[in-house]
């Protein structure tokens, strides 16, 4: 085993900022951001749905 030392702040290597990217500026329609309640109502779809309607590929 090697250590990997990484960077104080790495988003690219932390998978909740690049899940949260995707969700923000794909995922989420401009019509979620008109309230609070719109937005964490479609929060809950994306992450309810995660896996089978939405998924995030890696190439």
């Amino acid at each position: 085993m090697y250590p990997k030392f990484l960077p104080k702040y790495s988003p690219e290597l932390n998978l909740i900022e690049i899940l949260w990217q995707k969700m923000k500026y794909e995922w989420l329609p401009f019509a979620a951001y008109t309230s609070f309640n719109k937005l964490q109502e479609w929060v809950d779809e994306i992450l309810l749905n995660f896996g089978s309607q939405y998924v995030i590929e890696f190439s």
